[in-house]
């Protein structure tokens, strides 16, 4: 009888190990499109401004145009880029959180256990995933400290981008810091607004953020399923 409950035991050990790995695979699934995405935006949108030039000088000769043409070449040039990349920024820090909610769901099925991550109360959507499987599935996350708080900054600036038009508080210093010290993403220093430049910030949070859930995964099955 003891063999039989160790070998389904084992079986049993077997299947959440498969679990968690096609899970990890379906990060890169899922966010590899956007990566693809974001590649081809940047040669969409240079495209765009190389037929805007061409159409500017083409009819600059005609003033009753000059203002309307002017002011569509600065919206493509300036604008354009930083709309579609804050966009996707959203997307992809929404994706994120799905998962990560879905991540802590499994691991309740997988541990049996009728408290989810639903009924969990206070803090962001992240912080009750985080705190789920600190204090509910029992792992320790304190080695991915420095990754938690680089997830909170990316948080924040979805909530500036989302909430407050993508104008950073003044006494922000942290977040300010932050994008000071961070490729593709600026403020402008009268108006706090944020400008996401460079799809090189984009593809900075799909690596940290994927690694982040992937590092999560991997904690679990050392500390609960080795």
């Amino acid at each position: 009888m003891s063999e039989i409950k160790s070998e389904i035991k084992k079986m049993q050990k077997e299947l959440v190990l498969q679990i968690f790995e096609t899970t990890k695979l379906s990060y890169e699934l899922q966010f590899h499109p956007i990566k693809f995405y974001l590649e081809n935006s940047q040669k969409t949108i240079l495209l765009c401004e190389k037929e805007l030039e061409e159409k500017y000088n083409k009819y600059n000769e005609h003033i009753q145009y000059l203002m309307e043409l002017s002011e569509l070449r600065k919206l493509t040039t300036k604008q354009l880029p930083d709309i579609l990349n804050k966009s996707v920024y959203l997307t992809i820090y929404s994706m994120f959180e799905n998962e990560f909610f879905k991540l802590c769901e499994s691991l309740q099925k997988i541990e049996n256990l009728n408290l989810g991550p639903k009924d969990l109360k206070g803090g962001s959507y992240i912080a009750l995933c985080n705190n789920y499987i600190k204090k509910v599935i029992n792992v320790n996350l304190d080695r991915f400290k420095n990754e938690w708080e680089i997830t909170e900054k990316y948080q924040q600036i979805r909530n500036l981008i989302a909430h407050n038009n993508g104008i950073i508080k003044p006494n922000n210093k942290e977040i300010i810091k932050f994008i000071n010290t961070t490729e593709g993403i600026s403020f402008d220093k009268n108006s706090l607004f944020i400008n996401i430049d460079s799809v090189t910030f984009l593809n900075m949070l799909i690596d940290h953020l994927v690694k982040y859930l992937n590092d999560i995964i991997d904690e679990i099955q050392i500390q609960k399923y080795k």
